[in-house]
Parts: C-alpha cells; sequence; structure tokens
C-alpha cells in the first residue's frame, strides 16, 4: 500500500490527495488494480493476429454481480472487508474499519447494479470516444501515461479499443457520483489489495513454518512461469518431449487436413477455406522459445527487481512487471505465453485453444506420464497425446470453432449447404451421447457438444496420423500386448532411475470413462472393418481385462489408493509427505484456491499428478460444503453432473 501512495485506514501516511486522474490512482493501476475497470493488452475480440487494447468493467469482491442480490450480501462483504483489514493492521480502530467496510460495500453494490443491467456486449471503439462515455476520467491522458511506463509512446486519442460494457461507462459518473472521495479512494485501495488476496497468508503469519517451502514454490510458479518452466524442462522432462510432440502436432494437423479433403457433404469452397484454416493454425507446445534462450530470457525478466529478504518489495516489483511486460505487447503478434504469463502455470495439466487467434498451446504438465513419454510406444502417445492434440484441433471446426476463419475473426466461411449437414451430424452426436446416463440421469449433451465433437475428431484424426505414418508399430494383437508387457518390464527394471512421476499409479480415467463413450465407438466404426486391430480394440480389450482378465499388464491394472498416492508424494516432494501426515496440513491446502468466478479453473494439477483429483463446493458465506465430488482425474463431464447441476 505504501508503494501505491499509502492508505491511511491500516496506518500508511497519505500525503497526496487521491483522486481518479491523480498520481495514485494512475500507480494503482499500475499495479493492476481492478477498481472500476481493468485495462490490458489482449485478443482482438474481432479477429486478427496483432493484440489490441481492451478495457473491462470490473472492480467487484464477490463472484458476479448477481451475487449482491443475495441475503446478507453487503454484511457479510462488509464482515470479509474489516477481517482482512484486522489482519493487516491489528493495531487499527475496529468502529474506522467498519464505517470505511460499509462504504466500499455500498460502492461494489452499485456498481454490480450498472453491471447488471448492461447488455451492451463488447464494441471496439476509440479511446476520444471512450472518453465520451465516462467523462470524469481522463481517458486520453491516464493511458498515454501508462503505456508511456511500458514504453509505448504513440497513444493517442485515435487508439482502437475493444470496450466490454458500453452502458456501464455511460453510467459510470452519475453511480459514483454519491460517494465522497474519501470513499472512492477507500474502494480503490480494497479493490488493489483484494486483487492480491492470495498473498494474505504470507503477509499475515498464518501459516506454519513448516508450510513456507511449498508457499514459496506456489509463489514462484505464479509470479515468474517462464523461468520455473526452464527448470521443470530440464530437469522432467526428457529432451526430445518437445520435439517429438511437434512432430506428432505435425502429422495430426495433417491427417486433420486431408480427412477434411475426403468429406462428401462438404462442397469445394468449404473445404477449402477449412484447409486453409488449417494452414494458418499455429501450435504452441510445451513452452515458449525465449525459454532456454538465455539472451532472451534475460531481456525479458530485465525489468524485474528481486531482492533476496524483503518479499514485499518483490510482489511490488513483480505485479508493475507484469502490466508493464502485456502493455508493452500492444499491436504485437499474439503470443499468450508472453502477454499473460500468469495463466500458463508450467506444472499444469492442460490444453486449449483460442478461436480468436486460432491457436494452441500445449502445456508442459500434460507432456510427462502418464500421458506421454517421448520412448514409449507409438500406439500410447498417439493413442493419449495424440487424441489430446486432435481434440484441440478439431475445436476449430466444431459448433463455436467453425465460426472464425483463419486469422480468428468472427466470419462464417462455410456455405449453407454445408452447415446443413453439419447441423444434421451435430445434432447426432446430441443424440447419441443424451441416450447415454448415469445412474440412471441422462444428461443434455447439447451443453457439451463442442467437446463431444473433439473427443470423436481428435481420436479419429489421431489415429490417422498414427496409420499414415506406416510404422511396424501397427501390428498384431499379440505383438503389441508383447511390447506393452516388454515396456511394463523395462520400467519395472529401471524404477530407481525414473522420475519419480513416471512410476506413480496410472490413472484409468481414459481406460474407463472414455473407452466406453461414443467417440471411441465411432473412431473403432471408422476403422476396424479396414484396419483390424487398432488403439481402440486395443483398449477396449485391456478395459475388459481389467473388469476380471489376469493378462493385463500390472501398470494399467493398478488401482489408486491412499498408499500408493503417499509412496509416489514422498518421492516427489518428501517435505509435503511428511506435512501431509501432521496435523490438518494433510487435508487443508496451506494456501487456498479461491476461483475468480463461478467455474474457473476447476482443476488441480497437484492432486490430478497423483491420479486422483477432489472438488469441494463452499459457500462463500457459511463456510460449509454443500457438494463434493472425486475422480481418478479431472472430468468436466462429471465436474458438471455432480457439481455444477
Amino acid at each position: 500500500m505504501h508503494c501505491s501512495g499509502g492508505w491511511a485506514l491500516l496506518g500508511s501516511r497519505n500525503d497526496i490527495e487521491w483522486s481518479l486522474n491523480g498520481e495514485q490512482f494512475l500507480q494503482e493501476k499500475l499495479l493492476g488494480s481492478p477498481a472500476f475497470f481493468s485495462m490490458s493488452v489482449g485478443p482482438d475480440p474481432n479477429g486478427g493476429s496483432k493484440l489490441c487494447l481492451t478495457v473491462v468493467k470490473s472492480g467487484l469482491t464477490l463472484p458476479s454481480p448477481e451475487s449482491y442480490l443475495k441475503q446478507d450480501a453487503l454484511s457479510n462483504l462488509t464482515k470479509q472487508i474489516v477481517c482482512q483489514l484486522q489482519k493487516l493492521n491489528p493495531d487499527g480502530m475496529l468502529s474506522d474499519y467498519e464505517d470505511a467496510a460499509s462504504k466500499i460495500a455500498a460502492v461494489e453494490y452499485a456498481l454490480a447494479e450498472i453491471s447488471r443491467s448492461d447488455r451492451s456486449g463488447t464494441s471496439s471503439i476509440t479511446l476520444k470516444q471512450l472518453g465520451s462515455l465516462w467523462k470524469d476520467y481522463s481517458w486520453v491522458e491516464n493511458t498515454a501515461a501508462l503505456f508511456r511506463s511500458a514504453g509505448v509512446n504513440d497513444i493517442t486519442e485515435n487508439e482502437i479499443v475493444s470496450v466490454n460494457g458500453i452502458q456501464y461507462f455511460s453510467n459510470l459518473s452519475t453511480t459514483i457520483g454519491t460517494f465522497s472521495n474519501l470513499t472512492l479512494q477507500n474502494y480503490a485501495k480494497w479493490q488493489l489489495l483484494n486483487s492480491k488476496s492470495q498473498w494474505f497468508a504470507a503477509v499475515t503469519k498464518g501459516l506454519p513454518s513448516s508450510s513456507n517451502d511449498i508457499l514459496c514454490l506456489a509463489i514462484v510458479k505464479e509470479l515468474m512461469p517462464i523461468a520455473l518452466g526452464r527448470f521443470f524442462a530440464e530437469y522432467i522432462l526428457p529432451t526430445d518431449t518437445k520435439t517429438t510432440a511437434a512432430q506428432m502436432m505435425v502429422n495430426i494437423m495433417r491427417a486433420f487436413r486431408t480427412r477434411i479433403g475426403s468429406l462428401k457433404w462438404l462442397d469445394q469452397q468449404t473445404i477449402a477455406q477449412a484447409q486453409n484454416k488449417i494452414d494458418l493454425m499455429i501450435a504452441m507446445i510445451a513452452y515458449p522459445d525465449l525459454t532456454f534462450n538465455d539472451t532472451l530470457l534475460n531481456k525479458f525478466y530485465s525489468e524485474l527487481t528481486v531482492s533476496a529478504d524483503d518479499f514485499a518489495s518483490n510482489l511490488y516489483y513483480y505485479l508493475g512487471f507484469e502490466v508493464k511486460t502485456n502493455l508493452s505487447q500492444l499491436r504485437q503478434p499474439a503470443n499468450l505465453w508472453t502477454m499473460v504469463p500468469a495463466q500458463f502455470d508450467p506444472l499444469e495439466v492442460q490444453a486449449s485453444y483460442y478461436p480468436s487467434l486460432n491457436q494452441i498451446y500445449i502445456l508442459q504438465g500434460i507432456m510427462r506420464p502418464p500421458s506421454f513419454h517421448p520412448s514409449w510406444p507409438q500406439y500410447f502417445q498417439y493413442g493419449f497425446l495424440g487424441g489430446i492434440l486432435g481434440h484441440e484441433i478439431t475445436h476449430g471446426f466444431d459448433n463455436d470453432g467453425r465460426l472464425y476463419n483463419g486469422t480468428g475473426q468472427k466470419q462464417n466461411m462455410w456455405t449453407q449447404s454445408s452447415i446443413n449437414n453439419f447441423t444434421l451430424r451435430e445434432q447426432c452426436y446430441v443424440d447419441q451421447y443424451s441416450s447415454l446416463s448415469l445412474f440412471g440421469i441422462h444428461d443434455d449433451e447439447s451443453l457439451t457438444l463442442g467437446e463431444n465433437i473433439a473427443d470423436n475428431g481428435g481420436l479419429i484424426s489421431s489415429y490417422t496420423a498414427y496409420v499414415q505414418k506406416g510404422e511396424n508399430d501397427i501390428c498384431d494383437d499379440g505383438k503389441e500386448i508383447a511390447e506393452a508387457e516388454d515396456w511394463e518390464s523395462t520400467v519395472k527394471e529401471n524404477r530407481s532411475s525414473l522420475h519419480p512421476c513416471l512410476i506413480h499409479p496410472i490413472s484409468l480415467h481414459n481406460f474407463s470413462t472414455v473407452i466406453s463413450s461414443p467417440s471411441v465407438n465411432n473412431t473403432l466404426d471408422s476403422y476396424q472393418r479396414v484396419w483390424g486391430p487398432s488403439i481402440g480394440t486395443i483398449l477396449l480389450r485391456h478395459r475388459l481385462q481389467e473388469q476380471g482378465e489376469p493378462s493385463l499388464p500390472v501398470f494399467i491394472r493398478q488401482r489408486v489408493s491412499e498408499n500408493r498416492i503417499g509412496i509416489a508424494l514422498q518421492a516427489v516432494h518428501p517435505d509435503y509427505h511428511r506435512i501431509r501426515l501432521n496435523g490438518a496440513s494433510r487435508i487443508l491446502n496451506p494456501q487456498p484456491y479461491r476461483a475468480a468466478y463461478f467455474g474457473e479453473k476447476l482443476h488441480n494439477e497437484k492432486l490430478v499428478m497423483f491420479g486422483v483429483t477432489h472438488i469441494c463446493a463452499i459457500d462463500g458465506y457459511s463456510g460449509k460444503i454443500v457438494q463434493f465430488v472425486s475422480m481418478p482425474v479431472k472430468n468436466p463431464v462429471q465436474i458438471y453432473q455432480h457439481l455444477f447441476r
């Protein structure tokens, strides 16, 4: 707070009067404050390869504007604010905290009201036009000052801005005009503080000393993911992991392109457009190129100051570095790895397709066992990671992705006849998947249509690429089983030399829940009559054997158990294993993950690594667990069925 001009409420001297157009609010924005609005550089919603300036309505503590309509929402928010202020400054007056907190909650309630009523969506306008909407804020001058700090010196009133919330900004002056300058200052300071609430545990002395190393690792992982990703790649991933996966992506893209050309229900015009989109699609594999380029990596972090013994200063310098790094990429080619590095945790088990960029991102965390290893047989590589790569490619052509062209612009590139044929086929998926039930419950599969299409297209494309390679490992059942058992034997013989992540219990997610889904059955229907034994039939036989026959290799028969998880955890992280065995740290995450909004990042890579995921839904007011689900590996469909519904 002192670095942003101080906050008298917390006992920090405040020599300069706060105002919307003053130095303090500008400094708060340079630290990433979401008060009133958030400004950043990001993909153009209208498409294009260059990054643009984006402004979105923000500044609420509760998950959504609708949250403020709940009974006791304001009183609970007031208590939350008071509690945090007391933690940060126990010597302050409780009455001062309560008075300030109630007024901050009132500001947020008013902002939530105009945010709820805003139905304007996203529009592209100039900075000058934005200034005419909220006249209390000098958009051109303040935006130019923010970008100058990042080395961008040519911001003018004609700069194009992608604005989410035109109506919101039109009503902002009237809404906040009823509050005093002191109340607006307290609100802005609180928003800055709350946006960094994940660091409260580190500054309020609420953690046992034994957890400090875990907290510090989590902090480094979030603050410097690219640098940490280098260590992860050096010490965990085999050297040819990225090159092997990248070549798989090339092969699967080529197979996908070939399959598009063979579809009889698409006309030639649509096929040409779809193949052009594939040609323009960019795949980012494992880590950005600068990760192992010392010159580029040092340049990337050159503006970041780090102290060996001052956590607060390190956090302050990093927040400024993060904002400036983002702003400096205005009008540059889109590269999310360097634009928002904090969103790309190198340990995260994740793969994503971004339609407005026509780009795929495959993170390091998913490129290790049990998903992938470059030395594994290719039918395992293409059957597991290959299916994931194909899944993300297919997203570019599912019910949402097909609405974007090769440069990410939202543009219909299909003829009407092809659209009609696609609509008939997507309804087949809805009907087919909706016919399935879990405990007698049938789900509305139109909600997961894009994922179902991607599952099918991914498996078929990966298998097509595998077959097109013409490798010798397409062989009869007996030889495939022999190779699998030989691979298992090799793993056993070399357990001591393998990284612990390779020998932990392998989850049966892809061998059980997925193997019985229509996506695999559709793949088998397409290929087994032509090619005979396939990846799908091998996995299906393994699944059946696992249910009752002893001939399945042991590494697939293994069950997830508390004992095996404990053994793997002890090998991977002995200190945390010791903490886990003692006291509340065994069942309580020392740094709970708080989703910023409903449904955000429902995963936990730490648990996924050991083959089991637990997800709790906790009521934000009572603190009680209202729903709970466990699964071998994160499964979005199960999360939706058991948690969201």
